[in-house]
């Protein structure tokens, strides 16, 4: 059972977007519109626009919303994510936090499986073992 923090926000990427001109920025308030549009029934949301990126901040149903997020026009990537101060100390924090489960080690007697060829796994003693 994972207890990994559920993530806080919503990362979105836009592809052309940030390549048009002087009036970016129409398009960019087409997609907030699209994207707030998508998420009225799930959750409120507030949106904020940062570098080319737009990161939605939802209270509740992060994955849901990134579920729905994926059909929106105009998106070119979207990730799940977790927001802090932008200092080493809480990055490092977050960082373990996050990673905790990901990273921790087997317990004792497992043994990691790899592929020997498609469709084929077996055990191994050491994960670098062959």
């Amino acid at each position: 059972m994972s207890t990994m923090r559920p993530p806080e926000l919503i990362l979105l990427r836009y592809g052309e977007l940030a390549l048009k001109g002087k009036n970016r920025h129409m398009f960019e308030e087409a997609l907030q519109r699209n994207v707030h549009s998508a998420l009225k029934e799930i959750a409120p949301a507030r949106i904020e626009r940062r570098r080319a990126r737009m990161a939605v901040l939802l209270d509740e149903r992060v994955e849901e919303a990134a579920q729905r997020l994926q059909s929106v026009f105009g998106l070119s990537s979207l990730s799940p994510a977790w927001g802090c101060e932008p200092r080493l100390e809480p990055i490092l924090a977050l960082a373990r936090d996050v990673l905790a489960d990901p990273l921790a080690p087997l317990p004792p007697g497992a043994r990691p499986l790899q592929s020997k060829s498609a469709g084929q796994m077996r055990a191994c003693r050491n994960p670098g073992e062959r």
